[in-house]
């Protein structure tokens, strides 16, 4: 039976969490759980519990044992998060939207950042639009933990989020699976880890730290969390796990939020070394790190990704390719069997156009087919010569238009006219706008006009078009007329 080996990284408060998953068909075991202090430079983390003969888990010079992929996650406070609906979509168009959308949110240049983005599975928001999260960090931020990570003897085939690392362990380790409207908390001794899901996709990670003696606060906190996430009547359950015997807090957090706190069950077939159970304390802790894991493990296509190792299906197709090119005689061999084919192909072609052409009855056939097309023709013509290209107007306009200029009205009449109106707190923007409408040479006889000459406020400006022939009344009645 093969195997296959992942490690998961979770760095969080300075502390760093390590668990490495080995998976034997159906079955996930967990051999090794180890936490301690997170490589500030060079020093490795400190070993906590680890299966009985197992060797360390990397080799100096960031060699994963036995070839054990690595997925590590940016810690949280190093992340932006956005999640939207948007309009049903895939691939590069998906892709371009989710772009346009982060451009226009984040608070620093697109350059600067990595980012990636998840569609929900099936979740549609509203009709033809489905919930899309993205997640984003700074490039010189994600070039440093991977150092970091590296001196330590990691090497990280997928860098990903907290929030990725809590939906695989939703999606792989837990019984029954998530859904829109779930929300868990793995609750620690010193912080509480809250995670909302939306169609498989955990849409918040939160953390919550409580205090002695006040758990009705931090259970108010995880209220407010989930009140931010759902709407009324869209929160499904609450499912807790916790690392203390008797926790009066799930009782607290059921009469907090009016709703049944449900224990955690944890999937048959995820167990500890040597088929021991995980316990509720291991999987508190080591949560996120072992759904790292498994994210690498089942979802490393589809998962956030800010850097590592290209995916599967890109990996596979570039292998395919180099050793396409690692025989340079056979692609030679190959490429002048296709050129011939394709110059015999060709001349067939030519030939069999000009046998038809020869025998062609008096081409009569064609010529009353092109004169009916003549009124098509000519009007495809017509509209070269007098159609308003509504489109490069409006571009020249938006690039003529500055600030602290606001359009509040654009108006193209059938007479080629242009009037613009809008708002401006500076009485010299409408002239150094109408200026620049003249510039664009798509406007001719600009005229700008104040409401309040001298003073800010509101504008209009009127200009002709430049390069669009005018109907005259007779052409455009006759034309009418003749339809």
């Amino acid at each position: 039976m093969s195997e296959s080996t992942v490690i998961g990284v979770q760095v969080s408060g300075g502390v760093l969490r390590r668990a490495e998953l080995v998976r034997r068909g159906e079955r996930i075991e967990v051999v090794r759980l180890e936490a301690g202090a997170a490589p500030a430079s060079t020093a490795p983390p400190a070993v906590g519990r680890i299966a009985p003969g197992l060797p360390t888990a990397a080799e100096p010079g960031g060699t994963s044992l036995n070839g054990a992929r690595v997925a590590a996650a940016l810690p949280a406070t190093d992340v932006m998060t956005r999640c939207w609906p948007l309009p049903a979509a895939a691939g590069a168009r998906l892709r371009q939207l989710v772009a346009n959308r982060l451009e226009a949110d984040l608070p620093v240049p697109m350059e600067t950042v990595v980012w990636g983005y998840r569609q929900a599975a099936g979740g549609q928001d509203r009709a033809a639009q489905a919930m899309v999260l993205a997640q984003v960090a700074r490039s010189e931020r994600v070039d440093q933990f991977l150092s970091s990570l590296s001196t330590a003897g990691l090497a990280v085939h997928l860098l990903t989020t907290e929030a990725e690392g809590f939906a695989g362990l939703c999606r792989h380790a837990l019984a029954p699976g998530f859904e829109s409207g779930d929300v868990l908390i793995l609750a620690g001794p010193d912080e509480w880890l809250v995670g909302a899901f939306v169609g498989g996709l955990a849409v918040s990670a939160r953390r919550v730290r409580p205090i002695a003696g006040r758990l009705e606060s931090a259970c108010r906190e995880c209220r407010q969390i989930i009140a931010a996430q759902f709407q009324k009547d869209t929160l499904r359950s609450i499912r807790w796990c916790s690392a203390a015997a008797d926790d009066p807090a799930p009782a607290m957090l059921a009469d907090v939020c009016a709703l049944p706190v449900e224990p955690l069950s944890v999937s048959s077939r995820l167990t500890g070394p040597g088929g021991a159970p995980l316990t509720a304390a291991e999987l508190v802790e080591f949560g996120p790190a072992i759904g790292l894991a498994l994210t690498e493990m089942f979802d490393r296509d589809a998962a956030i990704r800010l850097a590592g190792a290209e995916p599967t299906a890109k990996t596979e197709s570039r292998k395919a390719i180099e050793s396409v090119l690692a025989r340079p005689w056979t692609c030679a061999t190959v490429a002048g069997a296709m050129l011939l084919a394709a110059v015999g192909i060709h001349l067939g072609s030519l030939t069999w156009e000009l046998a038809r052409m020869k025998n062609a009855p008096g081409s009569t056939v064609a010529l009353a087919a092109l004169d009916q097309l003549q009124p098509d023709i000519a009007a495809m013509n017509r509209l070269k010569t007098y159609r308003i290209d509504v489109e490069g107007i409006c571009g020249a306009v938006v690039k003529a238009v500055k600030d602290p200029v606001t359009l509040t009205g654009l108006q193209l009449s059938r007479e080629h006219r242009l009037t613009l109106k809008g708002k401006s707190s500076d009485p010299r923007a409408v002239f150094t706008l109408a200026d620049d409408l003249r510039a664009s040479g798509r406007f001719k006889d600009v005229n700008p006009e104040r409401a309040s000459p001298a003073q800010g406020g509101d504008f209009t400006i009127t200009a002709e078009l430049v390069g669009v022939e005018k109907f005259s009344t007779p052409a455009w009645g006759g034309m009418r007329g003749g339809r």
